[in-house]
This record gives C-alpha cells, sequence and structure tokens, in this order.
C-alpha cells in the first residue's frame, strides 16, 4: 500500500496527527470534490435536476456498496445515517409489546432503544473478550426470540463480534426470526457478508472507516425483507392504490424522498476509492496499526488500555491514572494530535467502562512515526 499517496490525498492529515477515525475519518482530497461538484450542479440546475442527472453516480455507490457488503445492488437503499437505515427497517419489523428479541452485549444504545420503545423485552447475549458468543446462553435465550440484532464492531471499545458465529447459532431460532448486523462501526475496517453470514439486513454510516462525509449511510438487505412495509412511508417510499397505502416495489419502499445527495455523491467515490484500494489490503493496514498502538501504550506506566483482546479491531481506548478522558483529549490537542472520547452512556449492557475513556482509531493514511509521537506524548503527561 502506498501510504505517501494516501496521505497527499488527504488533506486533513497533512498539518496534524489524526487519531479518531471511529467518530469521523479523514475524507479524501476526491471524495471532497465530488461533494463540491454535486453541490455545484445544484447552483447551476436546482437540487432535483442535480439529482436527476447524476443518477449514475448514486447507481455507482449501490453498486460499490454491494461489493463491500456482499449484497445485491438492487437490495441496497442509501440513507441520512446508520441510525436512520436501522429506523426505517425497524419500522418494518413487525414485532409488538410482548415480543423477546436478543442484542449482543456490545450493541450501540441507538439500536436498542427502538424495541424498548415499543415494549418489546430484550435478552443480551454476552460476547468473550476474543469476540466469540456465548453459546450456553444462546441456547437458553435464541429459542423463542423474534429476532437477533448484533453490532459487529462496537463503538466504545476495540471489541470486533465474530458474526459467522452468531450465523451459526441461529439454528436456535424459529425460521421466521430476522438476523440483523448493524455494521457502523466495522463496515470498511473488517469484512462484511450479509449473504455469507445468511443475515436478513445489514445497515450502517458512511463517516467512519469508509471515510465518505457525514449525513450518509445505508441499508442492505436479503430478499425477505423486500416483502415488509416500513413505516411511515413517503411519495417514494409508497403510493395510494384505491385509498389504500402501498409501499414501492423492491428496495425503493426503504429509501425516501430526501436526502443530501452531495454528501451521498461523496459517500460513492469514497467506497469506490476503498474498492479499488483493495478492501483487505485496507483491512490489514487498519489492524496493524491499531494494535501497534495498543502496544505502545500498553508499556506506558501511566495508561491502561482497555482492549488487548486478539480481535480487538480498529479502536483503542484507554484511561489516564491522573488525568480525565477530557482533559488527555485537550492536552493531545494542543498538542496536534486528535483523538476522541466515548463513555458507558452508548454501551448500555457492557461493564467495561465506568468512565469517559480516551478512544483512539487510525486509517491508512496515518503512519508508525504518528504513532510513537502520541505514546510520547503520553508519557510527557
Amino acid at each position: 500500500m502506498d501510504v505517501e499517496r494516501l496521505r497527499a490525498a488527504t488533506p486533513g492529515c497533512q498539518d496534524k496527527v489524526y487519531l479518531a477515525a471511529p467518530g469521523t475519518a479523514l475524507q479524501s482530497a476526491g471524495t471532497h470534490a465530488a461533494v463540491r461538484r454535486h453541490l455545484a450542479r445544484e447552483i447551476e440546475l436546482g437540487g432535483y435536476n442535480a439529482q436527476f442527472d447524476e443518477a449514475e453516480v448514486f447507481d455507482q455507490e449501490r453498486a460499490a456498496l454491494a461489493a463491500l457488503l456482499g449484497a445485491e445492488q438492487d437490495h441496497v437503499a442509501l440513507a441520512e445515517s446508520g441510525t436512520h437505515a436501522w429506523w426505517r427497517l425497524w419500522g418494518a419489523l413487525d414485532l409488538r409489546d410482548g415480543d423477546r428479541v436478543v442484542v449482543s452485549a456490545v450493541d450501540y444504545l441507538g439500536t436498542v432503544l427502538p424495541p424498548l420503545q415499543r415494549g418489546v423485552s430484550v435478552d443480551v447475549l454476552p460476547v468473550g473478550p476474543d469476540g466469540v458468543p456465548d453459546e450456553d446462553i444462546a441456547a437458553e435465550i435464541f429459542p423463542g426470540a423474534r429476532a437477533v440484532v448484533v453490532c459487529q464492531a462496537a463503538s466504545h471499545v476495540g471489541a470486533v463480534l465474530d458474526v459467522d458465529a452468531v450465523a451459526v447459532l441461529r439454528g436456535a431460532l424459529a425460521p421466521e426470526a430476522w438476523f440483523v448486523v448493524d455494521v457502523c462501526q466495522s463496515a470498511g475496517q473488517v469484512s462484511v457478508d450479509l449473504a455469507g453470514w445468511g443475515a436478513d439486513a445489514v445497515f450502517g454510516t458512511g463517516r467512519k472507516w469508509l471515510r465518505g462525509p457525514r449525513g450518509t449511510g445505508f441499508l442492505a438487505v436479503g430478499d425477505r425483507v423486500l416483502a415488509l412495509t416500513p413505516t411511515p412511508l413517503d411519495t417514494n417510499t409508497g403510493m395510494l392504490i384505491d385509498g389504500v397505502a402501498h409501499p414501492a416495489a423492491g428496495i425503493q419502499r426503504f429509501e425516501p424522498f430526501e436526502a443530501s445527495w452531495a454528501a451521498h455523491a461523496g459517500l460513492s467515490c469514497a467506497v469506490r476509492e476503498l474498492l479499488a484500494e483493495g478492501p483487505n489490503a485496507v483491512h490489514d493496514r487498519i489492524d496493524t496499526l491499531n494494535e501497534g498502538m495498543r502496544r505502545r501504550l500498553a508499556d506506558l506506566p501511566g495508561l491502561a488500555v482497555l482492549d488487548q483482546a486478539r480481535n480487538a479491531g480498529g479502536i483503542v481506548t484507554f484511561v489516564h491514572r491522573e488525568r480525565a478522558a477530557a482533559e488527555v483529549v485537550a492536552i493531545a490537542r494542543d498538542a496536534g494530535i486528535v483523538l476522541g472520547m466515548t463513555s458507558p452512556h452508548p454501551a448500555p449492557y457492557d461493564d467495561r467502562l465506568s468512565e469517559p475513556v480516551v478512544r483512539a482509531g487510525a486509517h491508512v493514511y496515518n503512519t508508525d512515526e504518528e504513532l510513537d509521537r502520541l505514546a510520547d506524548l503520553l508519557a510527557a503527561i
């Protein structure tokens, strides 16, 4: 991988050490240019005509996402965010008060709130530090569950769930039960395979490891999801026939009329750039860089690294024994190093966090020298 080429094409890494990919990764110059081109078309033609004239760009986006996610192109819907994609899918699932859903211990708060709001009960599938689900607990809680919704990569700590192992455990579910995977924090840094998992749907965001603009997301589904009716419908996702509301045909039923098409022009570029670079090569580099970060930080006596499992992925979380996370982030920012922060709030079923922690994550444009610079700074404070 030509790291110098990638860095030269990433303006945001020229004047700083940027290690906040788990929140929003840096966009490439090509992605930024794609957004600007579409906005220029909107100035010239208006928003509607710009979207219609650039339809091929969005078809390319769906095709690229399909290739990355193990899905079919006509089974991919574009969304404003991973959260919006999940809401649309959840609005189509016929789960009601008294039904039961299984989630993983590393699931995101935003995923579990909609079921709880509808009166659906939630059982939690424990996940070991190596990402392997607890088979004994699965055998107890899978039977009778209406859906299994798991997060492939946690957002609050370095942990990647073995989704293949969860797929094997599906034998304990009823055939009509749904299997959904949240790939918001995994798409772009680890392999995603809707078809290989036998999942009904995956949903995610464009702003993290895919290096797309904020305000973009996606939903990829299997065949039987296309028979569902999302609620509510709009003029793009539905129609009125003899006074009765009906969903639009195919995947269009999950793609509402309004969206930031300029942002999606950017995501279209970003995903195609990822495919051109080679997803496996990107995954390997992200894994190597962040494992190197963990090793450096684990050697520092003033820090505690929270994610040192074999399958930790691209997120590195740590606490300073004498300084609060917000203080560490501020000191690093003053030194030209951008870090992130997270807290127990978005992880309701994982007890590994009891206080806010520093969250870091290196992407392909980062270097070993930058990781050394981070370690030197943390050692000094």
